[in-house]
Order: C-alpha cells, then sequence, then structure tokens
C-alpha cells in the first residue's frame, strides 16, 4: 500500500465511496468542508499533508492522505456501526463483482483470493457485533443478496441475524395486533 493516497484510493482501501470517506472526513474535522482540504488538525496529526500543482497553467491544491490517516479512520469508524456495515457492503459487492466476473485465470483467480482475504480480515473482526451484522444483512436484504452468502462460509452466520430480525418482526406484528384488539 502506497504511503500517499487520494481520498479515493482511502475510501476504497476501507471498503466506502470517495463521497462517503469525504463526508466522514469532515464529520470528523479532518477535511474543511469548504476548501476540500486537510484540516490543519489533520496535517497536526500527521494524517495528510495538502499539496499544490500546475495544470493547464491554473494552481491545483488536494489533499494527500498517509497510512496514519488509515489506520486512524479505522478507529474512529469502530464505534460507527452504519459506516462499518457500509464498508462490509461495499467490498462485498465488490467480491461479488469480481466472482462473477472470474473466467478462470489465475490472474482473476489471485485478484479474487485477494478480496476475499481482505473481505473476510474486516469481517471476523465486526463478526460478533450484532450491531454492525444486523445492518450487514439488512443492506444485502435490500439489494437481494442474501442468497449469495450461502456460497460463502465465513457469512452463513447471518442465517442466526436473519433468524433474530424474523422473531423481531413477528413479535412487533403480534404486539400491534394485541395492542389493536385492546383498543
Amino acid at each position: 500500500m502506497s504511503n500517499k493516497l487520494t481520498q479515493t484510493e482511502l475510501g476504497t482501501i476501507l471498503g466506502l465511496s470517495s463521497v462517503a470517506i469525504g463526508k466522514k472526513l469532515v464529520e470528523w474535522n479532518l477535511k474543511d468542508k469548504e476548501t476540500k482540504l486537510a484540516t490543519d488538525y489533520a496535517i497536526k496529526k500527521n494524517l495528510a499533508k495538502n499539496v499544490t500543482y500546475e495544470k493547464y497553467g491554473k494552481n491545483i491544491s488536494m489533499t494527500i492522505w498517509n497510512n496514519e490517516a488509515v489506520n486512524y479512520i479505522k478507529n474512529k469508524m469502530s464505534t460507527d456501526y452504519e459506516i462499518i456495515a457500509n464498508m462490509l457492503f461495499g467490498k462485498f459487492k465488490k467480491l461479488k463483482k469480481i466472482e462473477d466476473e472470474d473466467d478462470g485465470t489465475k490472474i482473476k483467480q489471485l485478484e479474487l483470493e485477494y478480496f476475499y482475504e481482505d473481505f473476510e480480515k474486516d469481517f471476523k473482526i465486526f463478526r460478533n457485533d450484532d450491531n454492525v451484522l444486523s445492518l450487514f444483512y439488512k443492506k444485502l436484504e435490500k439489494d437481494n443478496l442474501l442468497e449469495d452468502i450461502e456460497n460463502i462460509e465465513l457469512l452463513r452466520d447471518l442465517r442466526v441475524i436473519k433468524n433474530k430480525n424474523d422473531l423481531d418482526n413477528f413479535l412487533q406484528e403480534k404486539s400491534k395486533k394485541e395492542k389493536t384488539k385492546k383498543i
């Protein structure tokens, strides 16, 4: 991994889109909403530096993030269930896309293996967090990707979440019906 990362590359490493990571950088005071550059706070923490270069006779300013920023952001993300679920979902969709495009060549097999290991590493960190898994499950369900998890042994634990969600929904419906009868 390079020590010089654009916002897009930073998002890719974290399994988020450039826009999603940009919003989080602003939220965490690492990126200025107006200038779109790293804040003094981010620079002082040695997470980024702002650079200016000339292109077609015009000065262009941008932020270069580093590996310390990746670690800092991963630490911040560890308590944000929605962003963790989004990260896992993004990585799962990337993994599925690579699997769908797999033509059996060695390079595709290596790419698939690399992205599976990357997904597996992150999934194992949060596999016991019901909040994250529940949100991740709902994202899979919304995009009709639930049947795809059956092929991945690592994700078979999500059936427990499905059963728990089904039970919660059943109990909520039952409670609503009982309240309606009382009225």
